[in-house]
C-alpha cells in the first residue's frame, strides 16, 4: 500500500516548481534564567541563525503580570497546548501584551521590534535583566530609569538594547505624549503608584496591584517577527522564558 504524505501549510504560502513553501521563522532558543545573590532574576536566550534570511525582522517581547505565581499555570497550559501554531493570538487571549521599548538615548519606540535583525550576530545572547533596581548597577543614576527592564546583548552587563516599559492602555495610539507620564501610556515596573487594578496590562487574574513591598509575578515569552513578500507581518511559535521573575513595587 502506498504511502501518503499529507502537508499542512499556513497562510502566505508560496509554490514554485509545483512544491509549495512557506515563510518561516523560528522562536529564539535555548532559554535560561541566573540569579547573581538574592537581588532577582536575569534571563536570557539565544538567537536562532535559522532566521537569518531578509523576511526576518527581529523579536519582540511580550509580557503579563500576576499577583499569584499559581496563575501562571493555567496561560501556560493554554498558550503551549499542541499544536502550538505560530503568532500572538494566544498570548494576547490570555491578556499579555507587547512591551514599550525606550532606545538608548531615551528615544520612545514602539515600532521595530524590541531586538531588531541589526542586534543580531551569529547566534547573539540577549539578557532581560528583572533584578530590583536598587541592587543593579547604574552609572546615570537616574531613578526613571531605575523603574525599567533591561534588554542587554552578549551578556548581562553587555550593550544596552533597549529598556522595556509597560504597556497599560488598551490601544496603542494611547501610548503618545511623554514617556514618563502615567498617563501617557507606559510606566516602568517598579513604581507602586503607578499600577491600577483596571490597566489593560493587569488582566483578570491580578486582584488588587501596586501596594509598595507586595509581589507581583512577570511572566515573558518571546516570539520572533518578521514581514513576508507580501509585506504582511508573520511570526514565529512563542518562547516561554524557564522562569517568572519578582517585581516589588516601590514608592
Amino acid at each position: 500500500m502506498a504511502a501518503v504524505l499529507l502537508v499542512f501549510m499556513g497562510a502566505g504560502w508560496h509554490s514554485s516548481c509545483g512544491l509549495p513553501t512557506t515563510d518561516y521563522l523560528a522562536p529564539p532558543r535555548a532559554p535560561g534564567a541566573e540569579s547573581p545573590g538574592t537581588d532577582g532574576t536575569i534571563l536570557f536566550f539565544s538567537h536562532d541563525t535559522e532566521n537569518n534570511t531578509d523576511t526576518f525582522l527581529g523579536y519582540d517581547i511580550w509580557y503579563k503580570l500576576y499577583n499569584d505565581s499559581t496563575g501562571t499555570i493555567a496561560d501556560e497550559d493554554f498558550i503551549e497546548r499542541t499544536p502550538r501554531p505560530p503568532g500572538t493570538a494566544r498570548l494576547s487571549q490570555r491578556g499579555f501584551r507587547r512591551a514599550v521599548a525606550l532606545r538608548p538615548g531615551e528615544t520612545y519606540d514602539d515600532d521595530r521590534a524590541h531586538i531588531t535583525r541589526s542586534d543580531v550576530g551569529g547566534n547573539s545572547r540577549f539578557y532581560l535583566d528583572l533584578r530590583d533596581p536598587r541592587f543593579r548597577d547604574d552609572p546615570e543614576g537616574s531613578l526613571e530609569r531605575e523603574t525599567e527592564i533591561e534588554l542587554r546583548r552578549g551578556d548581562s552587563a553587555g550593550p544596552l538594547v533597549a529598556r522595556l516599559r509597560r504597556r497599560h492602555v488598551a490601544r496603542p495610539e494611547d501610548l503618545g505624549g511623554d514617556i514618563d507620564d502615567h498617563e501617557g501610556g507606559s510606566a516602568g515596573f517598579w513604581n507602586a503608584p503607578r499600577y491600577v487594578a483596571s490597566d489593560h496590562d493587569m488582566g483578570q487574574a491580578v486582584a488588587q496591584t501596586g501596594q509598595a513591598g507586595g509581589t507581583l509575578y512577570l511572566v515573558i515569552y518571546v516570539i520572533a517577527r518578521g514581514r513576508d513578500a507580501n509585506f504582511q507581518p508573520f511570526f514565529s511559535e512563542p518562547l516561554r522564558m524557564v522562569d517568572y521573575g519578582e517585581i516589588n513595587p516601590k514608592d
